[in-house]
């Protein structure tokens, strides 16, 4: 009782290896579902701010929002650098390079907790891509021609969210695609 000291737990690494990870949120609502889930993430978790340097490999990941369906059995790699206040509760997505099937995307933004919600601020985005590349990421519902259509040429690509999600006031980010095609 007389000592002041306060106790410490240092984390260095954080490894997840070939798990079924399962993410049900129903307030929202969003599903996740991530078949042979591989996580490596190094950092000093012990400060109240620090840089998360982070290893994802994903063999088959289902994504769900507002019941409809936007991944269906997809592969994602990433890389990532991911600032994490705990403090403010905030990540600041850095550097992060996603992969999801055969499209390679570059990632960054922002994630706040809010007391009734959250502030979102995310781009990701690909310059001169295969636009077969592109099609292979798209919703299930959109790829039940892709067995009989020849896709060719190349594509730029910006998606935007920005805004704050609070469910009690109805008030949802702003959703922004861009796209490029050449020779297509």
């Amino acid at each position: 009782t007389n000592d002041s000291s306060s106790a410490n737990l240092k984390v260095k690494k954080i490894q997840i290896t070939n798990c079924h990870l399962v993410y049900n949120d129903r307030s929202i609502p969003l599903y996740l579902n991530a078949k042979g889930f591989d996580y490596t993430g190094t950092g000093d978790l012990s400060n109240a701010i620090f840089d998360l340097k982070s290893k994802l490999e994903i063999d088959a990941l289902d994504f769900r929002f507002d019941g409809e369906e936007y991944l269906r059995e997809k592969r994602i790699n990433a890389d990532l650098v991911t600032q994490i206040n705990t403090n403010s509760l905030a990540l600041i997505f850095r550097r992060n390079d996603l992969r999801i099937n055969k499209l390679k995307l570059d990632f960054s933004g922002d994630f706040k907790f809010l007391s009734n919600g959250y502030a979102l601020d995310f781009k990701a985005g690909a310059d001169n891509i295969k636009l077969y590349s592109l099609v292979t990421a798209l919703p299930p519902k959109y790829l039940k021609w892709l067995e009989k259509t020849e896709v060719k040429g190349n594509s730029d690509l910006l998606f935007t969210l920005k805004g704050n999600y609070i469910v009690s006031q109805n008030e949802k980010p702003n959703v922004r695609f861009d796209m490029n095609i050449r020779e297509g």
